[in-house]
């Protein structure tokens, strides 16, 4: 069993840049954001989260993974982002 699966297991609320493999599986991305495949997906086909189709399953790229998870949750503010 991966030493990362084993450490999103025990300690789900445990964040750290995922750079050892390049492509996660739908599965591998869920457990490092704590929410579930189904979530995943539908995060992938809003193209909120940039992934590449490989046969009938997806994967995302390691380094849009950590791109995702440094993005500020929510809406912007009204007023920003308009010039």
């Amino acid at each position: 069993m991966p030493e990362r699966f084993l450490i999103d297991v025990l300690c789900p609320g445990w964040r750290e840049p995922v750079q050892e493999k390049s492509l996660l599986s739908v599965v591998e991305v869920a457990l490092a954001l704590g929410v579930t495949r189904g979530q995943v997906q539908k995060l992938i086909v809003a193209g909120r989260l940039p992934a590449q189709k490989v046969g009938r399953s997806y994967v995302v790229q390691a380094a849009d993974l950590n791109e995702f998870e440094r993005r500020p949750v929510g809406r912007p503010r009204k007023g920003e982002g308009e010039e």
